[in-house]
């Protein structure tokens, strides 16, 4: 007959030594499937923000080209301006109006409009007969 052999005490030792491996390898499953979880949903941030950093680059590029258009158009308009001031003597100025002055010349019409009388009118007159000249495109 075939004999049973019964476990040793080392045998024993060994089961519960692999059972316990086997309760390290389940944690160790769990942690990773955890970790690979947050693994994914932070490359999902990473796409999300990539791509919201591209929109705000394409805007930025659409408002950078809308600035400079808006830029060549108020310097063509400053030029209109000038150009069609540049025929009318202000008081107290005997400059011509340059693209220099401007900002001068400008403040100067404001203050000869804010001390208006009798004088200025005529001022004034030519003033807006050479502004209604100006062609806006």
């Amino acid at each position: 007959m075939d004999m049973v052999s019964l476990p040793t005490k080392t045998d024993l030792e060994n089961d519960e030594e692999l059972k316990q491996i086997d309760v390290d390898i389940q944690d160790i499953l769990q942690s990773n499937t955890a970790v690979e979880g947050q693994v994914i949903r932070k490359r999902a941030e990473i796409t999300c923000l990539e791509n919201q950093a591209q929109q705000w680059e394409l805007e930025n590029s659409a408002i950078e080209k809308q600035n400079t258009n808006m830029n060549d158009y108020l310097n063509i308009l400053r030029g209109k301006v000038i150009n069609h001031l540049s025929s009318i003597k202000l008081p107290q100025w005997n400059d011509a109006i340059t693209e220099d002055n401007y900002e001068d010349c400008i403040k100067r019409i404001q203050s000869l409009g804010e001390n208006r009388n009798g004088e200025n009118n005529v001022l004034f007159g030519a003033i807006k007969s050479a502004i209604l000249q100006i062609r806006i495109s």
